[in-house]
């Protein structure tokens, strides 16, 4: 009789949870037993994100930016 060894297959998921509740999440994710790894995001993200929120000003040329500045 041979023991068969069967290796688990794992999903991987990408969920975007808000930085406020990363940690609650983390912890519930550890309490079933899984892996918990964070992907930094990436320069691009992290732009196209500051702009989404509006952080991002637009001018019309350097000019008007200079103005703005003072």
């Amino acid at each position: 009789m041979q023991a068969s060894t069967t290796m688990p297959t794992y999903d991987c998921f990408t969920i975007n949870v808000p930085r406020v509740e990363a940690k609650r999440f983390r912890n519930i994710v550890k309490a079933f037993g899984f892996n918990f790894e964070v992907r930094p995001m990436t320069p691009l993200e992290k732009s196209l994100e500051e702009e989404r929120l509006g952080k991002v000003y637009t001018y019309a040329s350097l000019d008007d930016l200079i103005k703005e500045i003072g």
